[in-house]
Formats: structure tokens, C-alpha cells, sequence
């Protein structure tokens, strides 16, 4: 039988590795969508290339961080959805890495709305 921190470590690997696909993946995709609805205002403007660049760079953060917990759902379902396909893990191990990452994910989606909230009364009051 596998030693348990051999299997442990490749589920992580195997989880890690489809996290960062997903997030190359989509991100890319993002950025072309936003550069092809604001190239014509871009050229009206003649805005500098480097500005352009600096726009995007900043894009994707802002971007990556709004639809981090998004990503991790995405690359749970499918990261599960491949390893029981191909028969690589018991069930129970599986079962139980789907449920931690699940409470993990709904910690990111519970903190990212309570901080909008936050961030919202924190506005109003100094608004005032």
C-alpha cells in the first residue's frame, strides 16, 4: 500500500496544477474580451502604449482576485471529476478533500461579499 503522504502530495500537486490551468486559462481570455471593447476609445484617445500595458497588468490582479473563489470551485469540480474518472483515489479520500475545499470556498465567497459590505458602510461614513 502507497504511504499516505506520497498520495496526500500528489492529490495537492494534482489539485494545484489544475487551479493554475483554470486560472491561465480563462484569464487570458478576459483580457482579449476587455481589450476588444475598449481598443476603438484606446485609438479615439491615443492613449500611450506603456499606459495600455499598466492598464492590463493591474487588470489582471483586480481581475484574478474578483473570480479567485470561482477558480477554486472550477478546478475542485474538475480536478475530482478526472481523478475518479481515472480510478486514482479511493472514494473517501476524495470525498473528504472535496469537502474541505468546499468550506474553504465558501470562506473565500462568505469574506469577499462581507467585505464588500464592509467596505460599503465604511464609505457612507465617511461619506458623511
Amino acid at each position: 500500500m502507497l504511504n499516505t503522504r506520497i498520495l496526500d502530495r500528489y492529490i495537492i500537486y494534482k489539485y494545484i496544477v489544475t487551479f493554475f490551468t483554470m486560472l491561465f486559462l480563462f484569464i487570458p481570455i478576459s483580457v482579449l474580451v476587455d481589450l476588444s471593447q475598449k481598443i476603438d476609445n484606446f485609438n479615439q484617445k491615443e492613449v500611450p502604449t506603456l499606459d495600455i500595458f499598466w492598464y492590463y497588468y493591474n487588470f489582471v490582479w483586480h481581475f484574478g482576485f474578483i473570480l479567485f473563489p470561482i477558480f477554486l470551485f472550477l478546478s475542485v469540480i474538475w480536478f475530482t471529476s478526472k481523478l475518479s474518472s481515472n480510478s486514482e483515489d479511493s472514494h473517501t479520500r476524495v470525498r473528504d478533500f472535496v469537502l474541505q475545499i468546499s468550506t474553504s470556498i465558501f470562506g473565500c465567497c462568505l469574506n469577499h461579499f462581507y467585505w464588500r459590505i464592509c467596505s460599503r458602510a465604511i464609505y457612507r461614513t465617511k461619506r458623511q
